[in-house]
């Protein structure tokens, strides 16, 4: 029997192989010419698969090789060497085509992760031939799969208030914004009440710090996108432990939040921290050089931002449509802190003033007048929306003998302390309280 060439092995059960090499193949023909032919070996399998992500090495399996005859010192077989991406081994930890075998025999096989960077599949056999030269082969069959981009866990920027994009001490039942990125995988709303706690695969969790991690509530979700989140923040006390907002999007946690089992993104709390929605942008009242078609986003740098009050046919107040002294309107806002139910806002905003003026309070409090507050509760029409029924004083106080019209500003105010910024509001008035002509 010819030893092939430099791509065959030979094992035997031989221990003394000391002279060169080219004795020992002389030796080895010469022994396995003596094996009698009818000597066969039963694998255990003859064909193996593997599944593997490139750069990544797999289980090894096993072959075990039995023959017919147990010829503890005289079976011999070879198994021709495998491609330089398969690693054969036996149990001992040796090169399968190098060592001296003992009963029981078999083999390890297993593909190189680092031989196998590219996708696709491989095949080769693996060659086992006996003494007597009988040949077995076992198939082996390899598919490298690309392994999938690491998943980027959500990212949170910035958590706001959505009615005014404050970033401090929000209350309770507040309808709140999150800016960021991979929030959620595609462009969501809510459709119906009430509001789901997952839409498609983001979530978004109210949290605390406890001694053991944190402890965190699913939030109602109003919308979903990509970069923003919109959600009802809903708790029911306030105590010293840190509290927070986390994103779960596609199974992940957002990025602050995996970094322990007991981190977020922190936020502040407060029983009562109103905004007014903001509705988009307008020119001043009689603004000159300055469109005053009202756009959601700023056109020209003259626009004022306007917040979302409404007259009682529930026309948007524009510099088309002034408010004017002795007139009825709603101011539609989150954040006045409560569940919705009647006797607790009236109690929580026992103190609460709706203030006009030409400017903030603190610089001129001759220029402001309280309004009259009709009402100020949860609006049926969505949860975390709040709406003021309001008057604007027939006598303002302002302006002293000409026709007023400019933009005037309304700040809520509770027991003296202004708790919202000024709202522009376009206000046509005269010294005497009448609107004007």
């Amino acid at each position: 029997m010819q030893m092939g060439t430099a791509h065959s092995s030979v094992f035997t059960t031989r221990k003394r192989f000391v002279q060169p090499v080219l004795t020992v193949a002389v030796l080895l023909v010469c022994m396995a010419s003596s094996l009698p032919a009818d000597v066969t070996a039963t694998l255990s399998s003859s064909s193996l698969e593997f599944k593997m992500l490139s750069g990544q090495w797999p289980e090894s399996q096993r072959v075990n090789i039995t023959f017919s005859v147990n010829y503890d010192n005289d079976s011999t077989f070879r198994v021709h060497s495998p491609p330089e991406w398969l690693q054969l081994t036996h149990g001992l930890g040796l090169p399968a085509y190098s060592w001296i075998l003992t009963q029981p025999y078999y083999i390890d096989v297993r593909p190189r992760g680092d031989k196998l960077s590219t996708a696709g599949e491989y095949r080769t056999k693996i060659i086992v031939e006996l003494g007597s030269g009988k040949l077995y082969d076992i198939a082996v069959s390899v598919i490298v799969a690309t392994p999938p981009p690491t998943p980027l866990r959500p990212e949170i920027k910035a958590i706001t208030n959505a009615a005014y994009f404050a970033v401090a001490g929000f209350a309770p039942n507040s309808l709140m914004t999150i800016y960021g990125e991979r929030l959620a995988e595609s462009v969501i709303s809510a459709e119906m009440l009430p509001l789901p706690k997952k839409l498609r695969d983001t979530e978004v969790f109210f949290c605390r710090r406890t001694g053991s991690g944190r402890s965190c509530s699913a939030m109602d979700l109003v919308f979903v996108s990509p970069t923003q989140i919109n959600f009802l923040l809903k708790y029911s006390y306030i105590d010293a432990a840190p509290a927070g907002i986390a994103v779960v999007n596609r199974g992940l946690w957002d990025s602050a939040a995996a970094l322990s089992s007991s981190s977020f993104t922190p936020i502040s709390l407060n029983w009562i921290s109103p905004g007014v929605f903001a509705a988009g942008y307008d020119c001043p009242l009689n603004g000159r050089d300055v469109p005053c078609e009202f756009t959601q986003a700023r056109m020209d740098g003259g626009q004022v931002l306007r917040g979302t009050i409404t007259d009682s046919d529930y026309r948007l107040i524009t510099s088309n449509n002034p408010a004017k002294p002795g007139g009825i309107y709603v101011a539609w806002l989150t954040g006045l802190g409560n569940d919705g139910r009647v006797d607790d806002i009236k109690e929580r905003l026992a103190g609460l003033r709706l203030r006009i003026g030409l400017r903030p309070p603190e610089e001129d409090l001759g220029s402001v007048a309280d309004a009259v507050l009709m009402y100020a509760g949860a609006s049926r029409d969505f949860p975390g929306l709040y709406q003021i029924n309001f008057q604007i004083p027939p006598a303002v106080g302002w302006a002293s003998g000409a026709c007023v019209s400019g933009s005037a500003e309304i700040w809520l105010t509770l027991f003296g302390y202004t708790i919202s910024y000024g709202i522009p509001v376009p206000l046509r008035a005269s010294a005497e309280g009448e609107g004007c002509r």
